[in-house]
């Protein structure tokens, strides 16, 4: 999958759960949307939607690999791997919903840093790697129904399907071509062509032969060693020229382009990278714990919050475009009012203040009447409550005593903060329950007499009310 910012309009999708609300990514097959989920009760989340092209959803093969995609990769629960919760098939449509992750693939981190005339930091890079083999390893170890290990083989690792969050996890993804059937050949298409990254392909999937998990190793493998090193393994003039040199050309050491790198991580390494499956690690479980044990000691293994802010200094700028694009597309679905289905929640958004165009809008929720109430009850209700104002304000002034003769003039004087008011000829305030509210629309009748408030001392704010 390729970024690719939005040029049209977003389709519609009138008869499904699902909204597309943005345009991230587009492939061969299909395209990826930040998508909605809305529900009862007001309820929404973003979800990542997959669509498949118009022109192959009468595909077969097409079909087939999504459906694939989704059945196996909705087996794999494991935090190291993208999950995939829902497929829908409507009026011509399919797409595939998988969780929505913040953040950037391990391919765009590594052309970022190219970019900038670097290579992903080791650390980070062999975090990454220790995340990616633990969700490869739960996805080899899936199961059917009575319990027997389906044999799954991703077939397409490559820095494009390792998602790298910005709450520092790193996810296995894109399951669409992923065999299930341990010693299967029929690795090629119909048209004789390989499916997946020929650069990052085991030299058994290329010759034909039987897969296993251990060809999902060697393709970690190189993905790895190109993150550390910033440089292309196997990459040839032309596609015969990359499968020959993944079947036959030596690996040179990473000590000789990694700093901190030593003997014993180049042993790791070409232990993975080796042509015959049976010479590499068992599992990705082992390579993984082999991985980790030497970073560990070493001191070159970053911890999650040090890849979030990686992750954030190389593509913060992108994503949050990304969001901001989400905020407003959410806004334009809504039409500045997002109303739940059950008709019990209003969402109004309120416009910035006024003479700064930038600020952010705030959303704040309004409760609605229920939908029995007519508009004839609330006028009623209204006047029944100015009436009882009314009433409780004039018996307030029948019970005021008289003014004495030498009282003073009738000219409302505020007290002074020295001189407590005098209370001998004071109105009685009236009761709290016999004023209407402010949003009730009715001007609200007041004492015409009435001791104004001592002023407040102005203070100024604690500027650091939590501080020491």
């Amino acid at each position: 999958m390729t970024s690719s910012p939005p040029k049209t309009a977003l389709p519609d999708l009138p008869q499904s759960r699902y909204e597309l609300v943005a345009r991230i990514a587009a492939g061969g097959m299909a395209t990826v949307y930040v998508g909605r989920l809305r529900g009862a009760a007001g309820f929404w989340r973003l979800c990542a939607i997959k669509r498949a092209h118009a022109h192959l959803v009468e595909d077969e093969s097409a079909h087939e690999v999504l459906v694939t995609e989704a059945r196996l990769a909705s087996g794999v629960n494991h935090p190291h791997v993208v999950s995939v919760f829902d497929v829908e098939e409507l009026d011509g449509e399919l797409l595939l919903v998988m969780e929505y992750v913040e953040g950037a693939t391990l391919s765009e981190l590594c052309q970022s840093a190219d970019v900038q005339n670097e290579v992903v930091p080791a650390r980070v890079a062999l975090r990454i790697a220790v995340d990616a083999c633990a969700g490869l390893h739960a996805a080899h170890e899936v199961r059917d129904e009575h319990g027997l290990r389906l044999g799954l083989v991703h077939r397409d690792v490559s820095p494009q399907n390792i998602l790298v969050g910005l709450d520092g996890v790193s996810r296995i993804t894109d399951f669409g071509i992923a065999k299930v059937r341990t010693g299967d050949a029929m690795v090629r298409t119909a048209t004789g062509h390989l499916k997946g990254k020929i650069g990052y392909m085991a030299p058994e999937y290329i010759r034909g032969q039987a897969l296993d998990r251990r060809s999902d190793e060697f393709s970690l493998a190189v993905v790895v060693w190109e993150a550390l090193t910033g440089q292309r393994l196997f990459r040839g003039g032309n596609e015969l020229e990359t499968m020959m040199r993944a079947i036959n050309a030596p690996v040179p050491p990473l000590s000789r382009y990694v700093e901190g790198a030593d003997g014993e991580l180049d042993m790791i390494f070409e232990r993975a990278l080796e042509r015959s499956p049976e010479a590499r690690y068992r599992t990705l479980l082992d390579f993984q714990n082999a991985l980790e044990m030497w970073a560990g000691t070493a001191g070159m293994l970053a911890t999650r919050d040090e890849v979030a802010r990686y992750v954030e200094r190389q593509a913060g700028e992108k994503l949050a475009a990304r969001r901001a694009l989400v905020r407003r597309r959410l806004a334009d679905l809504d039409g500045g009012e997002a109303q739940s289905k059950s008709g019990k929640r209003l969402i109004r958004e309120i416009p910035p203040a006024t003479g700064s165009e930038t600020s952010t809008t705030a959303v704040t929720p309004l409760i609605q009447t229920r939908r029995g109430t007519s508009r004839a009850a609330l006028i009623g209700l209204a006047g029944a409550v100015i009436g009882a104002a009314t009433v409780l304000f004039v018996q307030s002034r029948n019970e005021e005593p008289a003014p004495a003769a030498e009282s003073a003039p009738e000219v409302s004087v505020a007290p002074s903060a020295s001189s407590p008011p005098s209370t001998s000829a004071s109105a009685a305030p009236p009761a709290a329950s016999s004023v209407a509210p402010m949003d009730a629309g009715v001007p609200i009748q007041r004492p015409l007499v009435r001791p104004l408030p001592t002023p407040k001392t102005a203070t100024t704010p604690d500027p650091n009310p939590y501080g020491p």
